[in-house]
């Protein structure tokens, strides 16, 4: 059996990251948000969503409210309206996360922040969304 020396098995991915054994490796690369940037709780949301400030952005209807925790956190929906497809809207939702997690220390400072995307963003490609996401972000630092 011939290995690729440039792709290692996800069995080294396991060893490597000192993941339980049984579990699923390609579990441990996922794009997701670090914890200390996710909400914790539904109720945690509706307080912002009620208390919050509203903005309406290139990326969507958004809502800032200062940070409870002193570090920011963010939070992208998407309705069925931008895809009725699931796979189409964790997508988007993936491309979304992943750019937040790159920017995490200019983004958020003390605020939290919620996205409700608007559908016209359902067929942009990924660099296309991560600049309309950097202008989203310029819109909201010219606003606070």
């Amino acid at each position: 059996m011939h290995t690729n020396e440039a792709h290692p098995s996800p069995l080294a991915y396991r060893t490597e990251l000192g993941s339980k054994p049984g579990s699923n490796p390609l579990l441990l690369l996922t794009m997701a948000l670090p914890t200390r940037l996710r909400f914790k709780s539904r109720s945690e949301v509706v307080r912002r969503i009620r208390h919050g400030r509203r903005f309406l952005t290139i990326l969507g209807r958004t809502i800032v409210s200062p940070a409870a925790h002193g570090h920011g956190r963010i939070l992208f929906s998407l309705p069925l309206a931008v895809s009725k497809k699931s796979s189409e809207r964790h997508r988007l939702k993936r491309h979304l996360d992943e750019w937040a997690r790159h920017q995490t220390s200019d983004l958020l400072g003390h605020h939290d922040v919620i996205v409700f995307i608007n559908p016209s963003l359902k067929g942009l490609p990924r660099r296309a969304l991560w600049h309309t996401a950097d202008k989203m972000l310029e819109q909201l630092s010219r606003r606070l």
